[in-house]
């Protein structure tokens, strides 16, 4: 017997861009449901988190910062950041974790926000 299928909460906002792309905006009040979703949220979390503390170490309104801290330089010496802030141990993700998914991850963020920064200093 099939099962029945999952009614997902509505989301706070409904957007439709130009191009036409649908954007749902989300909370953790109306999170999608799904095999595996409490995960990808409790990640999607702490990455948000991981990538607010290097943003302020790392961007300024006018871009990259000047003198910045090394700790992007590689996913070890990354990882070792993240140890200190505590995101490592019984709760926390993995040495491999923080070096192969979240390094990249925040990399790859912090590079689409350098990216928009320039951007609208180009165009104001």
């Amino acid at each position: 017997m099939p099962r029945k299928e999952t009614v997902q909460p509505a989301p706070l906002e409904s957007l439709m861009l130009p191009d036409g792309t649908l954007v749902e905006v989300r909370d953790d009040t109306c999170w999608e449901k799904g095999r595996g979703q409490h995960k990808v949220n409790q990640y999607e979390q702490k990455r948000d988190g991981v990538l607010e503390d290097v943003a302020n170490d790392y961007l300024t309104r006018d871009g990259r910062k000047a003198f910045t801290p090394d700790y992007m330089a590689t996913g070890k010496k990354f990882a070792r950041k993240c140890e200190g802030w505590g995101l490592s141990g019984e709760e926390g993700l993995d040495d491999s974790a923080l070096r192969k998914k979240l390094y990249n991850d925040i990399k790859k963020q912090i590079h689409i926000l350098e990216s928009s920064i320039a951007a609208n200093k180009t165009e104001g």
